[in-house]
């Protein structure tokens, strides 16, 4: 295989040596020692390491003479020991080799995930070998030499290998009681081998396994999760030029299991090739289903896990860029129609039940969907309807006991107690969701760290004005900057920076700065009762030190860019537009002003998506049986939606973008073939014309498949027309592949 890689990287290899000779044969193991007595009648006895090639010749003729399994041939590391006596010389040996990777009641007996076995395994010796010749019968010979070997590996393995070890272990026979390591402090583990290891030609039979600690907080210390892989730290793969989306996604994975690795990148590709359809659709055959349902099932595997390759990539593209945001919100999934058929589902209030999703997606300043940088699902704790009952019944009760109790001041202490108790219940259960705001942070700072030429800045939601989050921005403030809006309930107090003067309301600080720039025009949304309308704005800005609130008593004021985007001739009977943000970044310009609006306005990018992945990706109607595999599989669609997310995107701020680097060559060609079969498709005088260069005629073109017709209002289709033409144009590059690849085969 070196010749072939070496042809591919381009290298030149230097001459191939000569092969060592093989090893000379071990004329026959040694003449068996004959002796049957006390231990201390065999006078000092020691382990020798076996060394030389003549002393392996000898073992392997002593293992093949002597031994029911024969000689060793486990790779890895290694280190034999022959026991010798002063007085008989040889008598046996023992031989330790790298641990197999699997071994089920060892893997029980520590508890470890398959990161940590993938971490640790080094620090566990395996004894494959244990021989005492059957003409030496000694009694307490064979656990002596166990604790000698015990002591002497602790030692020798370090310097021969470089890993100190924390556990040995060994298989024995059912036949065999194991005495002699039960009286050298060996453990039983529970359970037995299944007798099947791998590569082995046919079944073995089940074997007890025996542990040997070497130190005291061994289960501890195996158990420990490694650190994850910096994000960025991945080479870039090297893959073909015919690569696709699914090889360069999901190309990356740290996942322990190669298996698992692969299965990520053929679920990976049935999404790119059946997008927003069943999972019955995107596997079709049943091998595939079964796969594909074992997968999301793993507890094994994790949304992080499926998002790491992913976000790897994400890497690669934000690096292009010199701005990236890292926009966050949280949406509800509903799923009350599975309540009876899915378990760990959680409470959407009066929505019935589901999951929440908090998403971190990247994007360009030009509104382009990078990726997604994180994701997290968790359920609400639902109500217990039974407890709810018993309370509604013993209501009128309670009331009665409370109004004999009022008069009373241990009653009134009391009642006063269950409401501050009530209380701190429900602020708790806020500040734990609250740290999703936190660890999305941590997401933009590790793409920030990854990027080190790229500005990365996340923007939150009026949820996210936490001055905790704002006092952790300032900790890595070289890393990520953050960018949301005030809520109002805050009662946030602030002065200029610089000013040692009377603390005032956050937005009073503001107000008494001059507008920076004036009749700004920001669209307004329709959603709910709230009609589409366009405003016309005032922009001020202003460099002020925040306060510290009670709870961070003593701390310094920090200081932040606080921008207000006020509507003062608002229309009679219309809320008027009033933001006030607050970002680490800014400057005393209106241009600078300007672009921290325009940014805070890309948040409503992600209200975008998440109605994309509702309504295109049709995430809530996934039939699952828990909602750890409908997180998994959700974690699927968001990469999924992200992509079609960001072709529509392309298709109105980069238009000349060649398409060639965005879809597959299969996909254009598909489209070529497709369009000159049904030239109505495209206007008069671009029937017979070639395929656009840019994507932005592609893309028009891609949701002409699906119905979308151009016009001066409308000139771009929009998310959900883009996937259905892309889901049209997906079926039909697979039929163009398969008739390809049949015609090749002919």
């Amino acid at each position: 295989a070196l010749p072939e890689l070496a042809q591919r990287l381009g290298l030149d290899l230097p001459a191939a040596r000569r092969p060592p000779p093989p090893p000379a044969r071990a004329a026959g193991p040694p003449p068996p020692t004959r002796f049957e007595g006390a231990l201390s009648e065999l006078g000092a006895v020691r382990l020798e390491a076996v060394t030389s090639r003549a002393q392996r010749g000898e073992w392997r003729a002593m293992l093949a003479a002597f031994h029911e399994r024969g000689p060793a041939n486990a790779p890895g590391c290694r280190l034999t020991y022959r026991l010798v006596s002063a007085r008989q010389g040889v008598l046996g040996g023992l031989s330790f080799v790298a641990a197999p990777m699997r071994l089920g009641p060892r893997d029980r007996a520590i508890g470890w995930s398959d990161r940590a076995r993938g971490a640790h395994l080094a620090q566990v010796v395996h004894q494959d070998r244990f021989l005492l010749l059957p003409a030496v019968r000694v009694k307490n010979l064979a656990s002596h030499a166990l604790a000698r070997a015990i002591r002497r590996l602790a030692v020798d393995w370090p310097g021969r290998h470089g890993a100190r070890p924390l556990l040995v272990e060994t298989c024995v026979a059912p036949r065999y009681a194991g005495t002699c390591y039960r009286a050298a402090g060996w453990q039983a583990a529970a359970g037995a081998t299944a007798g099947a290891p791998p590569g082995a030609g046919r079944a073995r039979e089940p074997k007890r396994v025996f542990l040997r600690p070497l130190a005291k907080d061994w289960r501890e210390r195996l158990r420990r999760e490694p650190p994850r892989r910096a994000l960025g730290s991945f080479p870039e793969p090297a893959l073909d030029r015919e690569a696709g989306w699914a090889e360069r996604e999901f190309a990356r994975s740290d996942l322990p299991d190669g298996r698992l690795r692969r299965r990520l990148q053929a679920l990976g590709a049935g999404w790119e090739n059946a997008c927003g359809k069943p999972l019955t659709d995107v596997f079709p055959d049943r091998a595939g289903q079964v796969a594909a349902y074992r997968f999301l099932r793993n507890p094994r595997v994790s949304v992080e896990d499926i998002l790491q390759p992913h976000r790897e990539a994400l890497a690669e593209r934000s690096r292009l860029h010199s701005t990236v945001l890292v926009v966050q919100d949280t949406t509800a999934l509903n799923y009350t129609s599975l309540r009876g058929s899915t378990t760990g589902l959680g409470s959407l209030g009066a929505r019935g039940s589901g999951l929440w999703a908090h998403a971190a997606v990247a994007f360009s300043e030009s509104g382009r969907a990078l990726g997604v940088a994180g994701l997290e699902v968790w359920a609400r704790p639902a109500k217990d309807k039974k407890q709810a009952a018993k309370g509604k019944k013993g209501a009128k009760g309670q009331k009665q006991a409370a109004k004999s109790k009022k008069r009373t001041a241990k009653g009134k202490a009391s009642k006063k107690q269950a409401a501050q108790s009530k209380k701190d219940k429900k602020q708790a259960a806020e500040s734990k969701e609250s740290e999703r705001w936190f660890r999305g942070f941590e997401r933009a700072a590790e793409l920030g760290r990854a990027c080190a030429k790229t500005r990365v800045i996340a923007v939150c939601d009026s949820e996210a004005d936490i001055y905790a989050l704002f006092k952790r921005q300032a900790q890595v403030a070289g890393e990520a900057g953050l960018l949301t809006r005030s809520n109002g309930g805050r009662q946030r107090q602030a002065r200029p920076v610089g000013s040692g003067g009377k603390w005032r309301a956050l937005r009073q600080c503001v107000r008494a700065a001059k507008p920076l720039v004036k009749g700004r025009k920001v669209a307004i949304r329709d959603r709910g009762g709230r009609k589409k309308r366009t405003a016309l704005t005032e922009v001020r800005s202003v460099h002020l030190a925040l306060r510290p609130p009670q709870e961070h008593r003593g701390a310094q004021p920090l200081a932040v860019w606080v921008t207000e985007v006020s509507e003062p001739g608002a229309p009679p009977g219309v809320e008027a537009l009033d933001w006030l943000l607050v970002s680490s970044e800014g400057a005393a310009t209106a241009a600078a002003a300007l672009r921290t609006v325009r940014q805070y306005e890309l948040r409503w990018g992600v209200e975008e998506y998440f109605r994309l992945m509702k309504t295109s990706a049709r995430v809530e109607d996934r039939r699952l049986g828990d909602a750890a595999s409908l997180a998994r599989c959700l974690a699927f669609d968001a990469i999924e939606c992200c992509r079609i997310f960001d072709l529509q995107r392309l298709a109105r701020v980069e238009p000349a973008k060649p398409a060639a680097e965005v879809l597959e060559p299969t996909d254009l060609l598909c489209l070529r073939v497709w369009l000159a079969q049904r030239p109505e498709l495209r206007p008069p005088r671009e029937r017979g014309e070639p395929l656009p260069r840019g994507i932005g005629g592609v893309v028009v073109l891609v949701a002409r498949l699906a119905g979308f017709i151009p016009s001066k209002r409308p000139p771009l289709p929009g998310n959900e027309i883009v996937w259905r033409g892309y889901k049209k144009l997906r079926l039909l590059a697979q039929g163009m592949e398969a008739l390809l690849a049949f015609q090749e085969d002919q």
